[in-house]
């Protein structure tokens, strides 16, 4: 499975809908959709910042 690195995201405790920066970052959908779904149970707020590009 692949995991996705924890310097692509940062997370923030807030009680308001999901926020999502896909783009062309992840192609394994099925994968970060499952991570999504248990991030939304949590009633967390996510804001995705990736650096692909800059590597």
């Amino acid at each position: 499975m692949c995991e996705i690195p924890e310097w692509m995201w940062r997370l923030r405790s807030k009680g308001e809908a999901l926020l999502l920066s896909l783009h062309k970052y992840f192609r394994h959908w099925e994968i970060f959709s499952d991570v999504l779904e248990r991030f939304q149970q949590k009633n967390i707020y996510i804001e995705l910042e990736v650096y692909y590009n800059s590597l």
